[in-house]
């Protein structure tokens, strides 16, 4: 499957992304540190293919590393709150 190039890179150590992933305490943390160790591995080369290894849209995968460029593991990890009046 081939997409467009990644001009993303993790920026902490591979060992650091692997010990947040075994500490991880939810799923939605989970893969996004998944995410993060696939990339720093160098195991995909396009988006597309990191949505399908992650079985979710490419949408969702370039939000996901927008939030990262912009504002690191803090932003990526972050969750919106939805406030039901």
């Amino acid at each position: 499957m081939q997409g467009r190039p990644f001009r993303v890179t993790a920026t902490e150590s591979l060992a650091q992304l692997e010990k947040s992933l075994e500490k991880a305490r939810t799923v939605s943390q989970q893969e996004r540190f998944q995410m993060l160790v696939w990339l720093k591995q160098g195991v995909v080369n396009s988006r597309s293919e990191l949505a399908a290894r992650c079985n979710r849209n490419p949408s969702t995968l370039k939000r996901w590393l927008v939030r990262y460029q912009q504002g690191g593991l803090s932003a990526l990890l972050a969750t919106a709150l939805l406030v039901i009046a």
